[in-house]
């Protein structure tokens, strides 16, 4: 075999491999998933945003913020997402060298993993998880056709556990799940100035299942 096919054939099985490792690894997420999907595919149909449909169980509008609980859906997901890290980190472990090159491989993140990072592999895997939980639930809240004053402090409080519960793993809500959270807990008076600094495009979508004007 001459040199020139060689560096073809090494090239070649290079390239498989890394999609291997590629695939093997989305393969991994996608089973992690699959209950935190499960639960998000609730949202949008969750019978707490009707107050149009479903008078009975719609939530009172005049309930203090504190007589909120998060709902069965986000405490499900948030009870999975605590008993990850306990899951993942014996098949994690970075003195595992073939595991560290395909994880790297498949992922840039796994990149920037220094050698004595605490929680190694493990809390990689993990915040892509939250990340992905995060860009799943906002999509889905998007996907609301309407909300009253009530439900959108249900929501909220939704939201507001979920940040709790990434927080306790060291993590942190998405900025869009942050922003929606916000316009949530705006008066319609308030929607139009206090939205500035939000994304032009989730000022939009929750003015729109709120039904506030544009002109506040």
């Amino acid at each position: 075999m001459q040199e020139g096919e060689q560096m073809l054939l090494e090239e070649h099985i290079t390239l498989s491999l890394n999609k291997l490792c590629s695939d093997v690894h989305h393969t991994t997420f996608q089973v992690i998933f699959a209950p935190i999907s499960v639960q998000l595919e609730q949202v949008q149909s969750a019978s707490a945003w009707s107050s149009v449909s479903k008078p009975a169980t719609a939530i009172s509008a005049d309930l203090p913020a504190f007589s909120f609980a998060p709902q069965e859906y986000i405490t499900q997901i948030g009870q999975y997402l605590m008993t990850l890290p306990q899951h993942l980190e014996p098949f994690l472990l970075q003195d595992n060298p073939s595991l560290t090159l395909a994880l790297r491989v498949a992922d840039a993140k796994y990149e920037l993993l220094s050698g004595g990072a605490e929680g190694g592999f493990a809390d990689v895997l993990l915040g892509i998880i939250a990340k992905g939980t995060c860009q799943t639930y906002c999509d889905n809240i998007l996907g609301i056709c309407e909300l009253g004053p009530g439900a959108c402090k249900q929501l909220a409080t939704d939201i507001d556990y979920l940040g709790n519960v990434l927080e306790d793993l060291g993590l942190s809500l998405s900025d869009h799940l942050q922003q929606v959270s916000t316009l949530l807990r705006l008066s319609p008076e308030e929607y139009q100035t206090k939205s500035s600094g939000c994304s032009p495009r989730l000022v939009a979508a929750v003015r729109q299942m709120r039904n506030i004007t544009s002109s506040g």
